[in-house]
């Protein structure tokens, strides 16, 4: 069906439904004036719409048993149909059972071919085995129910913690999109495209891991002739991509245009395409500009309507080249940092391998420009959810070292005349730090100027420029600990990460492993991939912490969502 004549179809049903049942096919016949392929597109869809609101209207009792499945209770209903809480009586194991009657959403030869479709699909899902991706044990019919027997996932859905209210913070929302765009891309790499992503169907296990529900249901083409009642039971039209809604082919890029739609409404609250009809939604997907996510929440920083523009765009060669490579772009936003160099100084990414790593001489502009490009830390980065690590008992909310430190003098207190309002200081201090990467013998009083304006990446830099005795610098640990506390304190996660790295390493200070611990979970929950990679290395060597290789998973996969490459070698280690 060509897009025009589906969009006239869709708005006449969208009409239809809005007069008293008794009223519709008059209003059908005189609205369709004589067309008789559209007088029947329409009619499908209007007997296939009463049937599924039969089915779904309808509560009957519960049924004690599908197949070899006991039926416990129920856990929800949907569109499609309804998902049981089940017992797998041959082996004892709790289950998800999701029963769909097949002739209350199609009929006559609709409905086998709707039946074919679903153990299809089902086939295709249940080959994936992915611990973000909710596992399809067994596929059944009974009578004209089919049936699918699925992993049962301990927490709600996405759409669940939504509706119930409950504040979803940022760093929050954004690893639940960084574990559904792993699952995402494992399913893309083995040729299954679930076409049918949205708050409902991202599962959170315990509140925290996320599992993508459903590979295993067919998800009919919005627009094809023969299944449109399908389509129309089925799909979900806020969340569909553009070449969905138009019915042409589909790669893994589909997904992520429906995970960028979840994403614009975890961090703004509000969904980018809403309208009065169908056809108004499909018209806006497809043909008119994107919303602006920084119009819908002020804090977000600019860079945010960037990402969302390839996220969302209207041709999938538009978008990016994955699901991850989608969110790290749009946490590097968030965080007000380019996703480009989030794992890629001089090909290190540990913290303790940057610590050992100097680039000496003529290189050193050129290390202090990498590092302004990332040391980019604004404003704090908010928290995710991670274990918290509690500070050791020694340092309560983290003092300084207790090694005595050499005083340096500071600059003498403004007068009352002299004071300046913040926002001009921390301008002034940003305009001191570019001047500084430019500059030679005068860089680091320069940076000493900005990092008393309160510019942090002036403190991290002046803080390596310590601990190598580079860029005119006298070598001293201490004084580079000193500076890299007060970039942790001013909302640094580089300098967080650097304090960390040097507590582990016994430099400048005695070692000591639960220190870093506490420095490495701060970073973590600012969004810093290296913490992330850090701590989980400390997880699973038992450092400063107990030993646990779930938690140190889990810290590797957040880390490698955003691109640290030593992260991606050691989860592939682990598995």
């Amino acid at each position: 069906m060509a897009p025009q004549l589906h969009q006239r179809v869709r708005k006449l049903f969208d009409e239809a439904l809005d007069r008293p049942e008794a009223e519709r096919l008059a209003f059908l016949e005189a609205a369709c004036s004589g067309d008789a392929e559209v007088f029947q597109a329409v009619a499908r869809l209007l007997v296939a719409h009463g049937r599924s609101q039969s089915f779904l209207g309808e509560k009957p009792s519960r049924p004690q048993r599908i197949g070899r499945y006991a039926i416990v209770g129920e856990l929800g209903r949907g569109s499609m149909g309804i998902v049981y809480d089940a017992v797998d009586s041959l082996i004892g194991r709790k289950i998800a059972l999701k029963v769909i009657h097949v002739q209350g959403l199609a009929g006559g030869a609709e409905a086998d071919s709707l039946r074919e479709r679903l153990f299809r699909e089902a086939r295709s899902g249940g080959a994936l085995f992915h611990p973000g991706i909710v596992v399809v044990f067994d596929v059944g019919q009974e009578g004209e129910t089919a049936f699918f027997a699925m992993e049962r996932v301990d927490g709600p859905s996405l759409q669940e913690l939504l509706a119930s209210g409950r504040k979803i913070e940022r760093s929050e929302a954004l690893d639940i999109l960084r574990q559904a765009a792993v699952a995402l891309d494992y399913a893309h790499q083995h040729g299954v495209i679930h076409r049918d992503i949205k708050p409902a169907n991202i599962m959170l296990e315990k509140g925290v891991t996320v599992k993508v529900a459903d590979f295993s249901i067919a998800k009919a083409d919005f627009a094809q002739a023969t299944a449109t009642a399908t389509g129309m039971v089925l799909g979900t039209p806020s969340y569909m991509s553009p070449e969905q809604i138009e019915a042409k082919p589909l790669d893994g890029r589909s997904d992520q245009f429906s995970l960028a739609v979840v994403a614009f409404e975890l961090l703004t609250g509000t969904r980018p395409f809403s309208a009065d009809s169908i056809a108004g939604l499909a018209h806006k997907i497809v043909y008119e500009p994107r919303p602006s996510a920084q119009a819908a929440d002020r804090s977000l920083p600019a860079a945010v309507d960037e990402v969302f523009g390839r996220g969302l765009a209207k041709s999938p060669g538009d978008r990016y080249a994955s699901c991850a490579e989608f969110v790290a772009a749009l946490v590097a936003a968030v965080h007000r940092a380019p996703a480009p160099v989030i794992s890629t100084v001089a090909g290190k990414s540990s913290a303790r391998t940057r610590l050992r790593y100097w680039v000496a001489g003529g290189m050193v502009a050129v290390a202090l420009i990498l590092a302004a490009v990332i040391h980019q830390t604004v404003t704090p980065a908010p928290k995710p959810p991670v274990t918290r690590v509690q500070p050791p008992p020694a340092e309560k909310a983290a003092p300084p070292p207790v090694v005595p430190v050499t005083p340096v003098p500071e600059p003498a207190a403004p007068t009352a005349t002299e004071k300046q309002p913040v926002r001009d200081n921390a301008a002034r201090g940003r305009e001191l730090y570019e001047e500084a990467l430019v500059a030679s013998g005068e860089r680091r009083a320069l940076l000493r100027q900005a990092a008393d304006l309160g510019e942090p990446r002036a403190m991290v830099d002046l803080g390596e420029i310590y601990r190598e005795g580079s860029g005119n610098g006298t070598k001293d640990e201490r004084e580079a600990m000193r500076w890299f506390r007060k970039a942790a304190d001013a909302g640094s996660t580089w300098g967080m990460v650097y304090l960390g790295a040097m507590y582990e390493l016994g430099t400048g200070n005695p070692e000591d492993d639960s220190r870093a611990v506490y420095w490495y979970q701060k970073a973590s929950e600012g969004g810093n991939p290296d913490a992330m990679f850090d701590l989980g290395t400390m997880f699973e060597n038992g450092r400063g912490v107990a030993k646990n290789l779930t938690r140190a998973r889990s810290l590797y996969r957040q880390s490698a969502a955003l691109g640290n490459t030593d992260a991606k070698a050691a989860l592939a280690r682990l598995q």
